[in-house]
């Protein structure tokens, strides 16, 4: 089981770039085994950084528990995020893995793309190879 994936719709919704002042949903997945008493989502730009405390909202099978929140980026720009769990052995960090999927203890961020909600592709770039 994944702790967090950020092509999968399970743990972020939407995937992809996301328009400004849209809503994003998000979704961790811990062993229970961490004994996890908190979870915050972490979401920096270069205009500066904000917390959002993330809630218990069920478990998955008998061995993981699901934590999550929402955010609403306002502004457009490239940000920064990764999650941070209190356990039983201190604080950790979910950070960036491979394939988009989450590593514990990883300090490597995840990218979200906001953009502005009337931007258009130019019509001349329809069609054509980036």
């Amino acid at each position: 089981m994944n702790l967090f994936c950020s092509r999968d719709e399970a743990f972020r919704c939407p995937t992809g770039a996301l328009p400004a002042g849209s809503n994003l949903h998000l979704r961790i997945c811990l062993p229970r085994s961490l004994g996890c008493s908190a979870a915050t989502f972490l979401l920096c730009s270069d205009a500066g950084g904000q917390d959002y405390s993330m809630f218990w909202c069920g478990m998955e099978g008998e061995d993981h528990e699901w934590w999550e929140c929402d955010c609403i980026p306002d502004l457009a720009g490239i940000y920064w995020y990764s999650f941070r769990i209190a356990t039983w052995c201190g604080t950790r960090r979910i950070g960036r893995g491979n394939y988009g999927c989450g590593a514990l203890d990883s300090e490597l961020p995840f990218q979200l793309t906001v953009y502005e909600p009337d931007f258009q592709t130019p019509k001349w770039l329809a069609g054509g190879i980036i």
